[in-house]
C-alpha cells in the first residue's frame, strides 16, 4: 500500500493549492472537523436524549414528517451549482459565484411561494395542528437563511479551511439544541421546534458571513453557468434520488404510519445514525475536496479511501454494538423512556443500514469526487427504488417493524456498491472494514455476557460499557497490532482535547446546574449562588426591563459595578425569551465552560504552535487547585481547603460569571492579538483593542490587569524596535475603557484603599482560613512594638505561604518565571504580558483592599491563577518533550501531577452534590414572588437579615434565603425594586443604606 505522505507536486490539479497542502489540510481536515465537532455531536446527541424524555412519540413524529416534507421541496431550489464550484478544477470567479447566488435565490422565492400555498393542503393531509403549520412556516423561513449561506460556505471549503467552516455550524448547534430543549421542558411541545430552526437560521447566517465576508451581488454569465451545470445537474439528480430515497419516503409513510408510527421510526433511525454524525460527516465533507484534487494518482487515492473508511469504522461499528447492547437496559432504567419500547426492534432493524453506509457513504463521495457521476447516479437510483419496492410494501402489512426490515433489505444492497467501487480503486477490504468488524463482533459477545450477569441499574450499564471499550480495543490491537497506537497518537490528540474541553466544563458546569431549579421543597441553592447568583438575577431583571435603577436600593441609580455581565443577560433574555434564572443557571455555565477551554487550548497553540502545552495548559485551566487540601486532610481528615489561602481555584469559576466572561474575553483577545501581529490583519487588532476595552464593564479587575499587561509588553514591543502597534492597541482599548467605565464609578481611587498585608494577617487570624494563631499573635505584638526586623521577615514568609498555597502543582512554573527574569530584553511580548498579569494579580491584593468589603480584591488573584496554569502547562509539556527518561517514567510523573492537581476540585464539588442544598426558596414564597411580579410597579419593603435567626437555623438546611444571607431574592424574583435588601452588596457597591434605618423600624415595630 503507496505512503499517502509522499509528495507529487505534478498532481496539482487546480492550480490553487498544491497537492502538498492538500494532503495536509485534509488529514487536518478530519481531525480538526471530528475533534471540533464532537464536543457539538455530544451536545445534539444530549439534545436529543432530552427531547425524546419531554416529547411522546406523535410529536417527534410530527417533527419527523414536517421536516422531511420541507427538504423535500427544497430539493427544487437548488441545480447542484454549490457542488459544482467545489468540484471545480479551475479557479472560481465573481461571475461563478453571483451566478450561482442569482439562480438560487430565485428558485428559493418560487419554492416559498409554492410552500405558503400548498400549506393549507398538508395541513389537512397530515391531520396538523396549528403548532405544526407554524412548524411547516418556520422551516420554509430557515430554508431562506441556508440558502444565502451557500456561497461563503463554498469559499471555505474550495480554501479548505475547514476550522473556519465549522464555526457556524457549532453556534447553530448550540443555539438550536438549546432553544428545543427548552421549551421542550417547559411543555410547548412541537413549538419547541418551530423557536429553534429560526434562531437557528438566523445565528447560523450572521456567523457565515462574519467568518468569510462575500458581497451578494446579482449576475447571469451564461458561459459560467453552462460549465457548472455539466457537474452540477447530474451530482443534484444524484441527490434527488436520495431525497426521494429519505425525505420523500418519511412524508409518503407519514400516511400510513401517522405520526405516532413515524415518531417510532425516526427514533430508531435518529439513535442508529448518530454514530454516523458523530465521525462520518465530518470525513465526509473533508475527503470530497480532498479526493478531487488526488484524482489524477490512483495509488494516494487507493491508500486515502482505505484509510477514512477504516478511520470511520474503527469508530461506528463498536458505537453501534454498545447501542444495540444497551438501549434494552437504557429503555428499562431512564424515567418517562419505557415509552419507547416499541421502537428497540426497528433500532435494531435500522443499523443494518448505519453499518453499510459506513463504506458506502465514502465510496460514492469518491465516485463524485474523480468525477464518475453516472456510478454513483446509478446506485442512488437502485437504493432508491429498492426503498420504495421494500418499505413501503412491509410498512403497509407490519407497521413500523415491516418498514425498518424493509430499510435493512436496502441496506444489505449496498454490497453491490462496495464491488464495484473495488473494481475501480482497489482499496483494502480487510484493513477497512473486516478489522474492525471482526473486533466488534468480539465486544458484543463479551457485552451481553457480561450483561446478563450484572443488574440492571446505572452502576452494571457503565460496567458493560467499559468492559466492552476494552474488549473492543484489547481485540483491535490483536488484529491490526502496534500500528493502531500509532494511528492513535497522530489522529486522536485533537480528539483528546476536546474531550479534555467536555470534561473540563461538564465539572465546572456542577457548581451551577442544579441551582435555580424548583424540587419538592422549593427552588435550591448550592454554594455561593444562593448570594451572588441571586444578586447578578436581580440585576439582569432590573436591566431587561429597561430601568438602570439599583433594584435593590430603591431611588438611586447602579454605580460602582460592572455591569457587562448583567446587561449581557438581559439581552440575551429579551432576544431568547428564555427566563433569566434558567440562562444565567442551566445554559450559560457549561457554554461559558466550553468557550473559555477551547479559547484557552486555541491561544496556547498558537502562542507556542504546540499541542501538548496547549493540552496541558488547559488541563490546568480547568482542574488546578491549591495546597489547602492538604492542610484540611490532616487537620479533620476530609479533602477541601479550597479557599484556606484565600483565593478561589479553576472549579469556582462559573460561580462568579463575569470572571468567567472576563477570562473568555482575554483569552479571545490574546488569540486576536496574536494572530493579527502575526498577519498585520488591522481587522484583528481593532477586535482586539475592542475586547480588551470591555472587559473594564465586565469584570473591573480583568480590565486593570489586562491594560497593565498590553501597556508593559506594548513598550517592551517598542524597545525592541518591533513597532508601536501594541502601543495603540493599549491606547485604544484605555479609551474604550474610560468612556464605557467612568459614567457609572467614582474611580478606582475611592474604591481601593491601600491597607498593606491585611491579607496575610486575616489568613492566620480567621478560624475559616490558614488559621495560625501563633504567627497572628507575633505579628500584632511586632506591629505595636514597632520590631520591623522582625515583621519583615514575618510577612516574607506569609507571602510565600500564600503565594505557593494558593499554586498547588502550578508552582512547577516558577522555573520559568526566573528565567523570563533574567532575559528580560529577549522576552516576546505574550511573555512580557502574562509574566505582568500574574505579579500585578499577586501584589496588588497584597497592599490594597476595597472599601466596603476589603476582602473583595483578592479577585486580582484569580487571574495571575488562571495565567501560572497557562505557563505551568507550558513549563511541563516542555519538560515531556525535552525529557530523556524513560516513557514509563514520564507517565508516572503526568499521573503524579495528575492526582495532586485534582484534589480541590473534587473537594469543593461535594459541596454541590449531596441531594439537599444549603438555602432554598420555599414553594409557598415562589407564589408570592409569582403574584408580587404581577402588580403594578412600585417599591417593595423586606424585612431586613436576621443575622442571629439564622445562625439559629443553620443545623436545618436547607434555610430559606431570608436566614441564609442578606440577598436581593426578592427584586430577583419578582422584577420590582426593593427599598433596602442584600447589605452585602450595598457595602461592596458605596451606597449608605444604614442611613434608611430599616434595622431600627423593623425593631421597634409592635406587629412584628
Amino acid at each position: 500500500m503507496s505512503d499517502i505522505t509522499k509528495t507529487q507536486d505534478h498532481l496539482d490539479p487546480t492550480g490553487e493549492i498544491s497537492l502538498e497542502a492538500v494532503k495536509s489540510r485534509a488529514v487536518k481536515g478530519v481531525v480538526v472537523l471530528t475533534g471540533r465537532t464532537f464536543i457539538l455531536q455530544i451536545v445534539s446527541f444530549s439534545a436529543w436524549f432530552f427531547l425524546s424524555v419531554f416529547l411522546d412519540a406523535r410529536e417527534i413524529g410530527v417533527f419527523f414528517i414536517v421536516s422531511a416534507v420541507v427538504n423535500f421541496l427544497r430539493y427544487f431550489s437548488d441545480i447542484g451549482l454549490a457542488a459544482a464550484l467545489i468540484q471545480k478544477k479551475e479557479k472560481v470567479d465573481e461571475a461563478d459565484l453571483k451566478t450561482t447566488f442569482t439562480i438560487q435565490q430565485g428558485l428559493v422565492i418560487l419554492l416559498l411561494l409554492f410552500l405558503y400555498i400548498s400549506a393549507p393542503f398538508f395541513q389537512r393531509y397530515y391531520s396538523l395542528s396549528y403548532e405544526g403549520l407554524l412548524l411547516f412556516y418556520a422551516l420554509g423561513v430557515s430554508f431562506l437563511f441556508s440558502s444565502l449561506k451557500t456561497i461563503p460556505s463554498v469559499l471555505l471549503e474550495r480554501e479548505l479551511k475547514f476550522g473556519k467552516l465549522v464555526i457556524p455550524d457549532v453556534l447553530e448547534n448550540l443555539v438550536y439544541n438549546l432553544t428545543a430543549v427548552y421549551f421542550a421542558w417547559q411543555g410547548m411541545g412541537i413549538t419547541s421546534f418551530t423557536y429553534a430552526v429560526l434562531l437557528r437560521g438566523i445565528v447560523g447566517l450572521i456567523a457565515i458571513y462574519i467568518i468569510r465576508p462575500w458581497l451578494p451581488g446579482l449576475a447571469f454569465a451564461g458561459k459560467s453557468l453552462r460549465k457548472l451545470l455539466t457537474f452540477g445537474v447530474p451530482y443534484q439528480l444524484n441527490t434527488f434520488l436520495a431525497t426521494v430515497k429519505d425525505d420523500g419516503m418519511t412524508a409518503f409513510l407519514g400516511g400510513i404510519l401517522g405520526a405516532t408510527g413515524i415518531g417510532y421510526l425516526g427514533w430508531a433511525q435518529k439513535w442508529a445514525q448518530t454514530p454516523l454524525r458523530l465521525f462520518l460527516d465530518n470525513v465526509t465533507k473533508v475527503t470530497f475536496p480532498a479526493f478531487s484534487r488526488m484524482q489524477d494518482d490512483k495509488k494516494h487515492l487507493e491508500s486515502s479511501v482505505t484509510r477514512s473508511i477504516y478511520f470511520v469504522a474503527f469508530l461506528v461499528f463498536p458505537s453501534i454494538v454498545s447501542l444495540l447492547v444497551l438501549a434494552p437496559v437504557l429503555v428499562e432504567i431512564i424515567p418517562r423512556y419505557d415509552k419507547w419500547q416499541p421502537a428497540l426492534l426497528p433500532l435494531a432493524l435500522v443499523s443494518v443500514n448505519v453499518i453499510m453506509a459506513v463504506s458506502t457513504t465514502q465510496i460514492t463521495n469518491l465516485f463524485n469526487a474523480i468525477g464518475k457521476i453516472k456510478i454513483t447516479f446509478k446506485l442512488m437510483l437502485m437504493w432508491t427504488i429498492l426503498t420504495w419496492l421494500f418499505v413501503p410494501f412491509f410498512g403497509l402489512r407490519f407497521g413500523v417493524n415491516g418498514a425498518a426490515f424493509g430499510y435493512a433489505l436496502v441496506g444489505a444492497s449496498s454490497v453491490i456498491a462496495i464491488y464495484i467501487g473495488k473494481r475501480h480503486v482497489n482499496f483494502s477490504l480487510k484493513y477497512s472494514l473486516l478489522n474492525p468488524a471482526i473486533a466488534s463482533v468480539i465486544m458484543a459477545i463479551v457485552m451481553l455476557l457480561v450483561r446478563n450477569i450484572l443488574p440492571v441499574n446505572i452502576f452494571g450499564l457503565s460496567l458493560i460499557a467499559l468492559v466492552g471499550l476494552a474488549a473492543y480495543f484489547a481485540a483491535s490491537f490483536a488484529i491490526v497490532g502496534r500500528s493502531l497506537l500509532e494511528d492513535g497518537k497522530k489522529s486522536l490528540s485533537t480528539l483528546f482535547s476536546r474531550f479534555l474541553i467536555l470534561a473540563g466544563s461538564l465539572v465546572w458546569s456542577l457548581t451551577m446546574v442544579k441551582s435555580g431549579l424548583v424540587y419538592n421543597y422549593g427552588m435550591g441553592f448550592w454554594g455561593p449562588n444562593g448570594h451572588d447568583g441571586v444578586w447578578h438575577i436581580a440585576l439582569a431583571q432590573s436591566l431587561a426591563n429597561g430601568s438602570w435603577r439599583m433594584p435593590i436600593f430603591s431611588g438611586e441609580v447602579i454605580r460602582n459595578y460592572h455591569i457587562g455581565f448583567d446587561l449581557f443577560l438581559a439581552i440575551l433574555h429579551k432576544l431568547t425569551f428564555i427566563p433569566i434564572t434558567t440562562l444565567y443557571f442551566q445554559i450559560l455555565p457549561p457554554i461559558f465552560g466550553i468557550l473559555i477551554g477551547y479559547f484557552a487550548y486555541h491561544f496556547t497553540l498558537r502562542w507556542t504552535k504546540s499541542d501538548l502545552k496547549a493540552w496541558w495548559a488547559t488541563f490546568f485551566v480547568y482542574f488546578a487547585g491549591g495546597w489547602g487540601w492538604i492542610i484540611t486532610l490532616f487537620r479533620n481528615g476530609e479533602i477541601g481547603g479550597e479557599s484556606i489561602f484565600w483565593s478561589q481555584q479553576s472549579i469556582s469559576t462559573l460561580v462568579n460569571p463575569p470572571f468567567a466572561l472576563s477570562l473568555l474575553l482575554i483569552f479571545l483577545g490574546l488569540s486576536f492579538l496574536v494572530k493579527g501581529l502575526k498577519t498585520k490583519d488591522r481587522r484583528l487588532l481593532i477586535i482586539a483593542t475592542f475586547l480588551f476595552g470591555i472587559l473594564v464593564q465586565i469584570k473591573v479587575y480583568a480590565g486593570i490587569l489586562a491594560l497593565t499587561g498590553l501597556s508593559i509588553s506594548g513598550f517592551l514591543y517598542l524597545f525592541q524596535r518591533k513597532g508601536i502597534t501594541l502601543i495603540k492597541v493599549f491606547a485604544g482599548a484605555l479609551i474604550i475603557s474610560i468612556l464605557i467605565f467612568s459614567p457609572v464609578s467614582n474611580g478606582v481611587g475611592t474604591t481601593l484603599l491601600f491597607k498593606p498585608f491585611w491579607f496575610l494577617e486575616e489568613m492566620v487570624s480567621s478560624p475559616d482560613r490558614l488559621y495560625w494563631p501563633r504567627m497572628a499573635s507575633a505579628i500584632a505584638n511586632y506591629k505595636l512594638a514597632g520590631n520591623w526586623v522582625k515583621l519583615i521577615p514575618a510577612y516574607g514568609l506569609l507571602f510565600m505561604i500564600f503565594w505557593f498555597g494558593n499554586l498547588g502543582t502550578r508552582v512547577i512554573k516558577e522555573p520559568n518565571i526566573f528565567s523570563w527574569l533574567k532575559n528580560w530584553k529577549n522576552l516576546s511580548w505574550v511573555e512580557v504580558f502574562t509574566a505582568t498579569l500574574i505579579v500585578t494579580g499577586a501584589i496588588i491584593p497584597i497592599f490594597f483592599v476595597q472599601s466596603g468589603t476589603a476582602w473583595n480584591t483578592i479577585q486580582f488573584i484569580y487571574y495571575s491563577l488562571v495565567f501560572s496554569g497557562i505557563l505551568a502547562g507550558v513549563t511541563f509539556a516542555e519538560f515531556i518533550q525535552k525529557s530523556k527518561l524513560n516513557a514509563s517514567v514520564i507517565y508516572i510523573i503526568e499521573a503524579t501531577i495528575i492526582v495532586l492537581t485534582v484534589p480541590t476540585t473534587f473537594g469543593t464539588l461535594m459541596h454541590y452534590l449531596p441531594l439537599r442544598p444549603p438555602a432554598m426558596i420555599s414553594n409557598y414564597e415562589l407564589e408570592a414572588l409569582e403574584f408580587l411580579s404581577k402588580q403594578t410597579d412600585g417599591i417593595v419593603l423586606t424585612q431586613p437579615y436576621n443575622r442571629e435567626r439564622a445562625i439559629l437555623a443553620q443545623p436545618n438546611p436547607p434555610r430559606p434565603l431570608y436566614l441564609y444571607e442578606s440577598t436581593a431574592y426578592v427584586s430577583a424574583f419578582s422584577g420590582k425594586r426593593t427599598y433596602l435588601e442584600d447589605e452585602v452588596n450595598l457595602e461592596i457597591t458605596g451606597y449608605d443604606w444604614r442611613q434608611r434605618g430599616l434595622i431600627y423600624l423593623f425593631s421597634k415595630a409592635k406587629f412584628m
